[in-house]
């Protein structure tokens, strides 16, 4: 790790392998067409956390699932840090990445995963901010969910006994937050893309079809 760069941003994502990613997608976009839609959203989650890297100090990391890194490197560059995630549930996972990061000498680490188009730079750079004053920073998603969550110290407890890909995610991180007395600061609620429906939102990313990917053929990586 730079010693001249003490925080880091950890984007978690997988390797857009059809039958493997958004399968909520599948049965209306199909396998290929789901893991297009996982293609856009991670390529538009990096370009954020690019932006976000150049204009601040801090290690931009991808923490990826399945395949391989050079499969990763040929998507999306090979002038990015990789590493691969490790542990048996994705809390498992994230927390492995935070004591990956804390150990390494970070002392504010922020994870954000790919489905939340709404992302921006101002929201990363108000989640470094407020870390400097409190334990636990969450950007709850409408569906339940949370898009992003920094720790200025590793905090196991937050990831375990948690009903993960379900509506209860936020509210049963709140509560062990509230139990364990930390100090917490809430983004501003996002939507994520998990549902068919939820493309409509964003004409901008799939306009092919309105905002609806049917297409198979659309999927491609460079």
């Amino acid at each position: 790790m730079d010693d001249m760069h003490l925080n880091s941003l950890l984007v978690f994502t997988k390797y857009p392998e059809p039958g493997h990613v958004k399968t909520r997608l599948s049965g209306s976009c199909g396998m290929v067409g789901a893991a297009y839609v996982h293609r856009i959203l991670t390529e538009r989650t990096l370009e954020t956390a690019t932006r976000f890297s150049r204009s601040e100090p801090v290690n931009l990391v991808i923490y990826f699932d399945g395949e391989d890194e050079c499969l990763m490197k040929d998507w999306l560059g090979s002038g990015l840090l990789y590493k691969m995630q490790t542990g048996m549930d994705l809390g498992r996972r994230m927390d492995s990445a935070f004591s990956d990061q804390f150990s390494g000498g970070s002392t504010a680490v922020v994870l954000i995963g790919v489905d939340c188009p709404e992302l921006t730079v101002p929201l990363l750079t108000d989640a470094f901010t407020a870390l400097t004053r409190v334990d636990v920073v969450l950007g709850p998603a409408a569906d339940g969910g949370y898009y992003l969550i920094g720790l200025c110290r590793r905090i196991p407890a937050l990831f375990q006994e948690i009903s993960w890909g379900t509506d209860r995610v936020f509210s049963q991180t709140m509560k062990i937050i509230d139990e364990l007395g930390l100090r917490c600061f809430e983004l501003q609620t996002l939507h994520d893309v998990d549902r068919p429906d939820d493309m409509l939102r964003y004409p901008d990313l799939f306009p092919e079809h309105g905002g609806k990917i049917e297409d198979g053929s659309l999927f491609q990586i460079p």
